[in-house]
């Protein structure tokens, strides 16, 4: 009888461990195997399209804009509170001050990706189609917008809000660029 409990116990010993070997076996050999790298190259276009969806879930600047972007914006917003003028009259994720209840985007292409840089062009409906461009840097681990380029027609103005003839037509409006015009030009 001692035979057959110390015969069992061994036994069931012998199952337990080669259950979990073969356990242990299995998942490493998934990992290892596993062909879908696009979850772990943060370079790639793949992951880079995963992270704007991610981004637009939130349009949030401090969860998604680079440290940069944040600094210079946090310079304007405190000179724009300072002198009571406003600097920003749009939300540069949803492009305009009010939101259409069909307001959607669209990922065009990811484009120029380095190890800390990459562009993507989108198609941003509010109201109507406006292409963007968003520059992303890589930092913490991860992509975040460094630049907001929004691309719409119109005509260029004086300083007295009139229109300057024959200035019709298709404007980029860099954001970065018009941030840093507003902090020298309250400076």
């Amino acid at each position: 009888m001692k035979k057959l409990i110390v015969f069992s116990m061994v036994a069931v010993a012998t199952i337990v461990m080669s259950a979990c070997g073969n356990k242990q076996g299995t998942n490493d050999y998934v990992y290892a195997s596993s062909t879908d790298t696009t979850a772990f190259d943060k370079h790639s276009q793949e992951y880079i399209s995963q992270r704007i969806d991610t981004i637009y879930s939130y349009k949030n600047d401090s969860l998604c804009c680079s440290l940069s972007f944040l600094r210079l914006d946090s310079e304007a917003q405190e000179l724009s509170e300072k002198d009571g003028t406003i600097y920003r009259d749009f939300d540069h994720w949803v492009m305009g001050q009010d939101i259409d209840p069909e307001w959607r985007y669209e990922l065009d292409q990811v484009n120029s990706i380095s190890d800390s840089a990459a562009t993507v062009t989108l198609t941003i409906h509010n109201y109507a189609d406006q292409k963007v461009i968003l520059d992303l840097v890589f930092e913490r681990d991860d992509w975040y917008v460094d630049n907001f380029h929004s691309f719409y027609e119109g005509s260029d103005y004086d300083e007295d809000g009139n229109t300057i003839p024959d200035t019709d037509g298709i404007k980029e409006l860099d954001e970065r660029a018009e941030i840093l015009k507003y902090i020298d030009k309250q400076q």
